[in-house]
């Protein structure tokens, strides 16, 4: 690995990137950060910069799943602080979700994923057979997944437990946190998770807490947050998906709220127990997207 990949260590690039880039010695490497219409914000070991893709690209690849998502790796030539894509690196893990309609085409949310954490408020939004959907699609993708229940402080501590034992009796294995983000309890063990140049996708349905957990890990407003209601649900804020390195060197996605989403494979088991669906989880489909 030469000297320039290490430094994008902090930023998530590996060995097994390494050994799939197939870039041009001249051309540059950056992960994808967040896109904006035809344009891309990417960040590399020096700055964040925008870039485009390469006309001849958007010439052979017309599936939204060939085209770059957050937390993709790209190899650039880069001039000033302006990019021009050529090619997406092959994508270690995914997160995905079947497009509406009746043709079989997916959505991508975010590549290259160590952990997708799944959000849910133990006050209005716990729902164990939609946790079991979202821990699907997770799986699904090759990420491992956790589990985050918040606003523990609107409820007594012994409905908490229940929901807690509700989880495990499904015989869901996946770590599970809780959080309160008004009196913080739960936030630090919840840190000590997070570990330094991994890349974590959160998830759940609008108004869990997600973005005003990550301005708690950043330390200050990163995302715009909206007062919860009168019954404690919040507001939906988050209009795009963006990387960012939060304190402590962890990466991480806010994603807009989602409640319903389709599974590939899945659709006839979703009333079936977590066991059921999981055995019929499709593999990841991760293409190697060649230079043109």
């Amino acid at each position: 690995m030469n000297n320039q990949h290490c430094e994008l260590n902090e930023l998530g690039w590996s060995d097994w990137f390494e050994q799939r880039a197939g870039c041009k010695p001249t051309a540059t490497i950056a992960r994808v950060a967040a896109v904006d219409r035809d344009q891309l914000l990417l960040v590399d070991q020096t700055s964040a910069f925008r870039a485009k893709l390469a006309g001849s690209y958007l010439y052979r690849h017309h599936l939204s799943h060939e085209l770059p998502c957050v937390g993709d790796w790209v190899c650039l030539e880069k001039s000033g602080d302006f990019g021009v894509v050529r090619a997406i690196i092959e994508r270690r893990t995914s997160l995905r979700r079947k497009s509406a309609g009746d043709v079989i085409e997916y959505q991508m949310i975010a590549a290259n994923l160590d952990y997708v954490v799944v959000v849910q408020s133990c006050h209005f939004d716990f729902n164990l057979k939609r946790l079991e959907r979202y821990l699907v699609m997770v799986m699904d993708g090759g990420a491992e997944p956790y589990i985050l229940l918040t606003k523990t402080d609107l409820l007594d501590p012994g409905v908490v437990a229940a929901q807690l034992a509700e989880i495990r009796s499904a015989g869901i294995t996946a770590p599970i946190a809780t959080v309160s983000n008004v009196t913080r309890e739960g936030l630090d063990d919840f840190k000590r998770l997070l570990l330094p140049g991994k890349t974590y996708c959160f998830v759940g349905s609008s108004g869990v807490g997600k973005s005003t957990l990550i301005n708690q890990l950043m330390g200050r407003e990163i995302f715009e947050t909206k007062a919860v209601s009168g019954t404690g649900e919040g507001r939906h804020t988050t209009v795009r998906r963006e990387l960012i390195r939060i304190e402590g060197g962890a990466l991480v996605i806010d994603n807009p709220g989602m409640r319903e989403f389709g599974i590939f494979g899945a659709e006839g088991g979703i009333g079936s127990s977590y066991s059921d669906i999981t055995s019929i989880s499709s593999s990841v489909v991760s293409p190697t997207l060649l230079y043109i």
